[in-house]
C-alpha cells in the first residue's frame, strides 16, 4: 500500500470535515449540480490571488490607470459610480462575494430613477471593474455578465436654429464678448466640444492657415486633431481679432459666462445642441462623414454617427447655418 502524501485526503480529513462535506453537497443540490461539476467550473474559473475587498480592487485600478496617463475625467466618472455601489453593498466586501443579484437590485431598484442610458453606463463601469478583477486573478467570473442591459429609445438630437445662432453670435460681438464668441464659433462652426474649446488658448487658432488645434492634453479621446476653419467661422473670428489676447481663450468661470451669454440672446438653447447642430449641418451641406466625424473627434462608427445625425434638418437651413456672418 503507498504511503499518503501531504496533498492526499485521508480517511480521517474526510471523517473530520464530514459536517463541511455534507452541507456543501446540500447547496450544490438546490442547484441541481454535482459536487464533480462544482470542482470542474472551480478548476476552470476560480481566482488565484485571493480574494481582496472592492475598495482595494477600486483603488489599484485607479492607480494603474493613471500611471498610464488615462484622462482623469474618464477616471473619476468611474471612481464616482463604483464608490456609489460600494456604499450601497457595504464597504468592505470581498469582490468575488458580490453577486448578480446584488448588481442588478442596485441598478434596477435602488438607482431606479436613473435613466437608461444611465443605467447601462453603471453597468459597463461596473463590468470594467470586475474585468479588471478576472485579470488579476483575484475572481474568475463577471457577475454583471448576463444582465440586460437597458435598450433606450434614441431621441432626435436637439439642434440650435441659424436663426437663433445668428443671434447669439451678433450679440456676443456687440457686447465686445470675444471669448464667448470664439467658444460658440469653435463648437458650432468647428466641430471641437465645448470642454475641449473652454481649455484652448489663442495661439491654438491659426488665422494664417484657418485651423484650430486640439492637443492630445485636451481632446476627451486624448488624441490629437487639428480642424479646418469653415470660411464663414474665419470670419466672425476675425471680427474679434482685435482684441484677442495671449494665454487661455476664456476663463476658468467659463461655464458661467456661456450660460449669460445664451441667457440675454433670448433664444431655444439646450445642453449641446451646438455640437448636435454642427454634426447636423455639416452632414446636411454634404461634408464627407469621415471628416465630420474625425472634427469632433468622435471615432464613433459612420453608420451610428448617420442614424443619429442625418435627416435632423432641412438643407435650406444648412446652407443657412454655412453662410451666418456678421
Amino acid at each position: 500500500m503507498e504511503a499518503e502524501t501531504a496533498d492526499d485526503l485521508g480517511t480521517g480529513e474526510l471523517y473530520t470535515r464530514r459536517a463541511e462535506i455534507m452541507f456543501n453537497l446540500q447547496r450544490l443540490r438546490k442547484v441541481n449540480a454535482g459536487l464533480n461539476e462544482a470542482v470542474e467550473f472551480y478548476l476552470k474559473h476560480g481566482a488565484t490571488k485571493g480574494n481582496p475587498p472592492f475598495d482595494d480592487v477600486v483603488d489599484e485600478f485607479l492607480a494603474d490607470k493613471r500611471q498610464v496617463n488615462r484622462r482623469e475625467r474618464y477616471l473619476e466618472g468611474l471612481e464616482d459610480k463604483w464608490t456609489r455601489f460600494s456604499e450601497h453593498i457595504g464597504r468592505g466586501k470581498l469582490i468575488a462575494d458580490i453577486t448578480t443579484e446584488q448588481i442588478k437590485n442596485y441598478v434596477y431598484n435602488t438607482r431606479s430613477d436613473l435613466s437608461d442610458t444611465t443605467k447601462t453606463d453603471y453597468l459597463r463601469g461596473l463590468s470594467i471593474l470586475f474585468n479588471y478583477g478576472i485579470q488579476k486573478k483575484y475572481l474568475g467570473l463577471n457577475p454583471t455578465k448576463g444582465i440586460n442591459r437597458p435598450e433606450p429609445r434614441v431621441k432626435a438630437p436637439k439642434v440650435l436654429s441659424p436663426e437663433d445662432f445668428a443671434i447669439l453670435l451678433n450679440r456676443c460681438l456687440k457686447k465686445g464678448w470675444h471669448d464667448r464668441l470664439a467658444i460658440f464659433v469653435l463648437v458650432g462652426f468647428c466641430g471641437v466640444r465645448t470642454e475641449e474649446a473652454c481649455k484652448l488658448n489663442w495661439s491654438d487658432i491659426d488665422m494664417e492657415n484657418g485651423k484650430v488645434t486640439v492637443s492630445e492634453t485636451v481632446a476627451k479621446k486624448g488624441r490629437h486633431r487639428r480642424n479646418q476653419i469653415p470660411p464663414n467661422a474665419m470670419t466672425w473670428l476675425q471680427a474679434a481679432q482685435d482684441k484677442r489676447r495671449t494665454g487661455p481663450i476664456i476663463g476658468a468661470n467659463s461655464k458661467r459666462l456661456l450660460s449669460t451669454a445664451v441667457r440675454f440672446a433670448h433664444i431655444g438653447y439646450s445642453q449641446n445642441c451646438l455640437r448636435h447642430s454642427f454634426c447636423s449641418y455639416a452632414l446636411e451641406a454634404g461634408w464627407a462623414i469621415e471628416k465630420v466625424i474625425a472634427d469632433m473627434g468622435h471615432y464613433g462608427t459612420p453608420t451610428m454617427i448617420h442614424s443619429y445625425y442625418r435627416n435632423i434638418v432641412e438643407e435650406k437651413a444648412a446652407i443657412k447655418w454655412w453662410s451666418i456672418v456678421p
